[in-house]
């Protein structure tokens, strides 16, 4: 058992991913969380130190196993711009620490900026 996995790691991989076992067909998937980080805004450009990281994929999963991954990605928003898409959980994190953010007593801030 334990030379299967590490002889066959890339099953192993898909079988910890695995769906329901009633999905069939093409599937999608996003997550976000909070970047802190200097990046560039896809939708306006403007460079921010804190933003909204989207990821995607769309794939085809037979039985909750993905077959094949059709379109993959990820995205950085403002604050603004995260705006405009539908309001998530991310987005009010976000919007929480812009407004701390002349706050300096959060020891954590304070190193991450250094």
């Amino acid at each position: 058992m334990i030379a299967t996995g590490t002889l066959l790691p890339p099953i192993n991989h898909r079988i910890q991913e695995r769906g329901s076992v009633t999905e069939f067909g093409w599937q999608t998937e996003t997550d976000e969380r909070i970047v802190h980080d200097t990046v560039q805004c896809t939708a306006c450009s403007s460079f921010v130190d804190d933003a909204v990281k989207r990821t995607y994929e769309k794939y085809f999963a037979v039985a909750g196993a993905r077959v094949t991954t059709a379109e993959s990605g990820e995205n950085y928003y403002c604050e603004d711009c995260s705006k405009t898409s539908p309001s998530t959980g991310a987005d009010r994190e976000l919007a929480g620490l812009l407004e701390d953010d002349g706050d300096d007593s959060d020891p954590d801030r304070e190193r991450e900026r250094a």
